[in-house]
């Protein structure tokens, strides 16, 4: 059996045995592994990754050390049917050595969740190009990572797709930091604390103005009643309501996704859901609180002539 072909648990437990805490001291430990890996392995083919995962915010991850799991588009290498590579407890260097020898260009999906965090974010800032692709983007960022290495990777991420973002923890949040425009981005979760308010507000305000494809959005951070000023942006975005080709089969709609307030008293929730009905009936002819307490907004465009809707779901 060649060696690449051994399974997942035996590659990890090969790894497991290398006391190294750079490359370097690898080399010296196995130069002959190191060359396996390192040539035999990538340096032929340098296959094209498909997901990437990286994780250190658990409490049971030793210090200085990651998760690690990449999914590849094809194997390792011809003679190989492997194309996953899974790591516990695995350190920068060795991060930094796979993705070296990686095609990185469209990927499928990228989770990263770390915490008090600055290595880890230029490494990875070293490989990924700024006009790379990616399908789904998850970002955990926890207990005051570096700001400004964070800001230079963000950058990276303009083209997502779909982004979701559990929560953003920065030493010292910076007033100017550089926001991407997401060109491509459809659908965002913001499904926790981003940084400060300030920049939480502006982050919503950014994407929805700059993000001409977005046409779904989930608002988690706060309760639902602290975010009817969205509408206003929302209904003026020129993207889906007031730019039109005259398509027959032009679609204009837009989903916001809220959440429900359930220590608000019925009457309390219910006035509320109410006010965010008249915000949608300034910009649209007829709004509409349904039996699920769902507001839905829509009008007919004057140019295609087909309805233009605003749907608001409180969660």
């Amino acid at each position: 059996m060649h060696l690449l072909d051994l399974p997942n648990e035996v590659f990890i437990k090969i790894f497991s045995y290398l006391g190294f805490d750079d490359i370097f001291n690898l080399m010296l430990v196995s130069s002959f592994f190191y060359n396996i890996f390192e040539y035999a392995v990538f340096r032929r083919s340098r296959p094209r990754m498909k997901t990437l995962f990286i994780e250190n915010n658990s409490d049971h991850q030793p210090e200085g050390t990651y998760f690690f799991h990449i999914e590849l588009y094809e194997p390792i290498n011809p003679t190989s049917s492997k194309s996953t590579i899974k790591m516990h407890n695995v350190t920068p260097d060795v991060i930094d050595m796979i993705l070296r020898n990686l095609t990185i260009d469209d990927l499928f999906f990228v989770s990263i969740q770390v915490k008090n965090e600055k290595n880890m974010f230029d490494i990875i800032n070293k490989y990924f190009k700024s006009d790379m692709k990616i399908q789904n983007l998850v970002l955990n960022i926890l207990e005051d990572c570096d700001c400004e290495s964070f800001e230079r990777l963000f950058q990276k991420f303009k083209n997502a797709q779909e982004l979701i973002i559990y929560r953003l923890s920065f030493k010292s949040m910076k007033n100017d930091f550089k926001l991407p425009n997401f060109d491509e981005l459809t659908d965002l979760l913001l499904n926790g604390k981003l940084a400060d308010d300030f920049f939480e507000k502006r982050f919503i305000d950014h994407c929805i103005i700059n993000s001409p494809k977005l046409m779904e959005m989930g608002i988690f951070c706060k309760p639902f009643h602290c975010y009817s000023p969205v509408i206003d942006l929302i209904a003026i975005r020129p993207w889906n309501f007031t730019m039109c080709d005259g398509s027959t089969h032009k679609i204009h709609y837009f989903k916001l996704k809220l959440l429900r307030d359930h220590t608000m008293s019925y009457i309390d929730r219910r006035n509320a859901m109410e006010f965010f009905c008249f915000c949608v009936r300034k910009h649209f002819n007829y709004a509409v609180l349904n039996i699920n307490a769902n507001v839905q907004g829509f009008q007919y465009c004057n140019t295609c002539h087909n309805e233009k809707h605003l749907f608001v779901s409180f969660l």
